[in-house]
């Protein structure tokens, strides 16, 4: 089992208690208790203590009581011990485990969503957004496992703790901007949020670096051939990294160990995007198309569209399930739906035209886009309209601006390169 505890866990222990009666009407402890002293479920003191008792049952009660004092090994040890002699009691208990782990969990959500407040405390901000995002992350993964995707957990909706982190109205005026620039070791041709909210970096020649949240590094990995172009998470936290170069998508674990190589259909593939009702979005350059594919990296659907020329990042829109793409040749951000029927396209507002727009992000009331040759980043609605231009060259010293994320905190990530260095630029607005 993946958990480690010291004690037994309250699951556990309503398990136990909840078989109890059966077990003590079923089971001769002497059948298991050889195996159970091997695997230092017992000691030879307790089995004296056990044996002692003059009845099975008795015998089996007072063996319980000693199990619900250990860790959750001898659980899991105790519960193999039963395969030869009573595997109908082992299917039992491993049943009712899953059962008890679901309702105490359902509990215990219950609880945090009736008395966490909207409004946090500072102090209780930080693990209130680590808890969460743990909490989404293990959810996700047991709806990978179940092949549950229907469902799947909303964290857009105004209900979601996660979503109120980041609910932030940049076209309001007025707004303070706290800025600070990070000196970073390499040009960065992408970047995504993890499932725990750790930022996903991929570097063009030195391979992936995953951030914590406070910004300090926790992983770095070379990748297959180098020459990495993007990256994306799938919910079950494996990192996606294509490579226009290498003509490939290669899927690693969160460790960074290769796994497999997947959407081998898509040529030269470039920009990627992930969502949990849409699947994998794997951008081709031979020729231009959106691919919409399965996390196996089977296309489900292709976009194709007369007017591409240059497809670079893409991004989904989880409001409305839009897909946002942006082409460098036609100085393009093209919206379409999952179909590919147009919602819009946007060259620039009215002369001041896009010049190699690349980085894409969607907030829930925004889309933030990297104009990156005109050294900013603009702000525009869902349906494609011009709001303002949220950062400059001239004003917070962008040079180079290429790819753009909200993290789990509400910090504002923009990465660029110039002047020789490469730099991480984290903005912060408060009201």
């Amino acid at each position: 089992m993946a958990y480690a505890t010291t004690t037994l866990t309250d699951v556990h222990k309503a398990v136990l208690r909840a078989c109890r009666v059966k077990l003590e009407e079923s089971v001769d402890v002497e059948y298991i208790m050889a195996r159970c002293i091997q695997d230092g479920v017992i000691s030879q003191k307790s089995k004296a203590k056990i044996l002692s008792k003059h009845t099975r049952h008795d015998q089996c009660s007072a063996f319980l009581d000693i199990l619900e004092t250990r860790d959750a090994k001898a659980y899991d040890d105790f519960v193999s011990s039963l395969q030869e002699d009573y595997p109908f009691l082992k299917n039992l208990l491993e049943k009712e485990l899953r059962s008890q782990s679901l309702l105490y969990a359902t509990m215990s959500l219950t609880i945090a969503n009736e008395t966490i407040p909207n409004k946090l405390q500072p102090s209780e901000e930080q693990s209130t957004r680590t808890s969460v995002r743990n909490v989404h992350s293990l959810v996700l993964q047991l709806q990978s496992s179940l092949g549950i995707s229907s469902d799947s957990v909303d964290t857009t909706h105004p209900s979601s703790l996660l979503n109120q982190f980041k609910d932030l109205n940049l076209s309001k005026p007025n707004l303070t901007l706290k800025q600070t620039k990070i000196e970073v070791p390499d040009f960065c041709w992408g970047m995504c949020l993890s499932p725990l909210g750790e930022i996903v970096v991929c570097n063009y020649e030195q391979g992936i670096m995953v951030y914590n949240p406070d910004l300090t590094l926790k992983l770095q990995f070379t990748v297959d051939k180098r020459w990495s172009h993007d990256v994306a998470c799938f919910p079950t936290g494996e990192i996606i990294v294509s490579s226009r170069t290498n003509d490939c998508v290669k899927v690693y674990n969160s460790n960074g160990d290769y796994q497999s190589d997947i959407c081998k259909q898509v040529k030269n593939p470039s920009g990627l995007a992930y969502n949990n009702n849409l699947g994998l979005i794997v951008i081709g350059g031979a020729p231009n198309t959106i691919n919409i594919c399965t996390n196996k990296g089977e296309i489900k659907h292709t976009i194709t569209n007369e007017s591409f020329e240059n497809l670079y990042r893409v991004h989904v829109n989880p409001y409305d399930l839009t897909i946002l793409v942006s082409d460098i040749a036609t100085d393009t951000l093209h919206c379409f739906t999952k179909d590919g029927g147009e919602v819009f396209k946007y060259t620039g507002h009215g002369d001041d035209k896009l010049n190699e727009p690349r980085g894409i992000f969607v907030t829930k009331q925004h889309i933030l886009l990297v104009d990156t040759l005109n050294h900013r980043v603009i702000l525009l609605n869902h349906q494609g309209g011009y709001i303002k231009t949220l950062f400059t060259k001239e004003q917070h010293g962008l040079h180079w601006p290429g790819y753009v994320l909200v993290d789990s905190t509400g910090n504002i990530l923009v990465w660029e390169s110039g002047s020789g260095k490469t730099h991480l630029h984290v903005f912060k607005f408060s009201e």
